[in-house]
């Protein structure tokens, strides 16, 4: 286990960061990969708050932007 790492658009973006929970800090999140990207729902492991994508980078967006 581990925590998830989004991949952002390869063509604009060459970085990885570390996605964490903005209610418990956690960085497991479960979601099925077969699911479409633009509707997948991440849930937190720890805490089991659910975020779609778009969210969890706008909940992370202060440690985005430091990397």
């Amino acid at each position: 286990k581990g925590g998830h790492t989004i991949t952002l658009n390869p063509d604009k973006y060459s970085r990885q960061v570390i996605l964490t929970c903005p209610t418990c800090a956690s960085t497991e999140f479960e979601f099925d990969p077969d699911m479409d990207e633009s509707i997948a729902v991440y849930k937190c492991i720890s805490c089991e708050r659910e975020f779609a994508k778009d969210e969890l980078i706008q909940e992370n967006a202060e440690n985005i932007d430091e990397h």
